[in-house]
C-alpha cells in the first residue's frame, strides 16, 4: 500500500467516526424516547478501491433522512417549525466539507515520515 492510499484510508475513516459521534449527540439531544434505535443502526466503514483511492460508506436507518424534512408542529396555533432538527444533511455537507480540506492540505512532510515509520514497523 502507498503512502497516500494509506493517509486517504486513516483520513476517512476518522472522518467516518467522528461523523457518528457528532451526529450521535445532535440525535440524543433532539429525539428523545426513540434515539437508542437510531444510534445503534448506524456504522460507518472505508474500503479501498485502488493503490490511491477509498470511499467512507455510512449506513444509518433510512428515516433517519427524512427526519429533519418532517414539520414539527406546537402550541395552540399549531406554528409549523421546519428547521428544528438537523439531522442528516447538516453532518453529511459539513464532514464532507471537511475530508476534502483534510485530504487537499493534509498530507504534509511530517505526516509522510510518521506513515512510513509505521508501515516499516
Amino acid at each position: 500500500m502507498s503512502i497516500q492510499g494509506e493517509f486517504i484510508r486513516r483520513t476517512l475513516k476518522s472522518e467516518g467516526e467522528r461523523f457518528l459521534r457528532n451526529q450521535g449527540v445532535a440525535i440524543k439531544s433532539t429525539t428523545a424516547s426513540r434515539s437508542g434505535n437510531l444510534i445503534n443502526n448506524r456504522s460507518s466503514s472505508v474500503s479501498q478501491d485502488g493503490p490511491i483511492s477509498g470511499t467512507l460508506t455510512i449506513t444509518h436507518p433510512i428515516y433517519e433522512r427524512f427526519l429533519d424534512m418532517k414539520v414539527l408542529r406546537y402550541g395552540k396555533e399549531q406554528k409549523k417549525v421546519r428547521n428544528k432538527r438537523q439531522l442528516h444533511n447538516r453532518f453529511v455537507f459539513g464532514h464532507y466539507h471537511m475530508i476534502a480540506r483534510k485530504l487537499m492540505y493534509g498530507l504534509t512532510d511530517e505526516v509522510v515520515e510518521s506513515i512510513k515509520n509505521e508501515i516499516e514497523n
